[in-house]
């Protein structure tokens, strides 16, 4: 599928069906038809034509489900897939780690940045009724 006017290309077509599919993403109603996009959108991104690249982002995206950003990130590496995002993330989780925060959950990523900035943010609860 292509915008109209414009000519097939295998590389344009899954380019116009990713960002589709994320602007859907953006708008589901509900948490089933976003899961069901989401597959869709990986499914965009294992197809590679290679079957051992497919193999091996299969992998990457188990790894990810798993929350096991180190073989995750090898993965990638190994099929030339950029991870930025994701090697972000692995460097917070390394810091982390090395301050012994390795058995706290993800809020460690805003601790460190709090850190950074010199301010402490906290979200105020709500009042239970």
């Amino acid at each position: 599928m292509h915008p109209p006017g414009e000519t097939s290309r295998p590389g344009r077509d899954r380019a116009y069906n990713l960002d589709t599919l994320f602007e859907a993403l953006k708008i589901a109603p509900d948490n089933d038809s976003a899961r069901a996009i989401e597959q869709r959108i990986w499914a965009l991104w294992i197809a590679s034509g290679s079957d051992t690249c497919n193999l091996l982002m299969g992998r990457v995206k188990a790894a990810i489900e798993q929350k096991d950003l180190g073989l995750a990130m090898d993965l990638a590496r190994d099929t030339k897939t950029p991870m930025r995002l994701a090697s972000l993330c692995d460097q917070e989780l390394t810091e982390a780690m090395a301050r012994g925060w390795a058995g706290r959950d993800a809020s460690i990523a805003l601790t460190l940045q709090e850190e950074r900035a010199g301010i402490e943010v906290r979200i105020p609860r709500r009042d239970a009724r």
